[in-house]
């Protein structure tokens, strides 16, 4: 692991550095946690649920229905760690490659 020469992210290398940009905010995050969104409202059909990824559900978790809750926080736990293992690696989060990890 590197120290870096600067305090941008290390993604769109635009905002600065925070916990909030590098796991939400970030343009290229937000694409991400999109597709993730996507597959999980497809798991919650069945539930007649909707779920949209708030910067709340990203750092509290899905405290909602009983019969998903453990696949949907085991889900944003795993995205969470891609997030973390990208940034290191100074590589762009991207869906495609993190459904090969998954």
């Amino acid at each position: 692991m590197a120290v870096k020469d600067n305090a941008q992210c290390n993604f769109c290398n635009f905002s600065p550095d925070s916990l909030s940009h590098i796991y939400f905010e970030c343009d290229k995050i937000k694409q991400l946690w999109n597709s993730i969104q996507n597959v999980l409202n497809d798991l919650l059909e069945t539930d007649n649920e909707i779920l949209e990824i708030t910067e709340s559900l990203v750092i509290c978790g899905y405290t909602g229905g009983e019969s998903l809750k453990h696949t949907v926080n085991f889900l944003l736990l795993v995205t969470k760690y891609y997030i973390y293992c990208s940034y290191w690696t100074n590589k762009r989060p991207r869906f495609d490659v993190f459904r090969t990890k998954i």
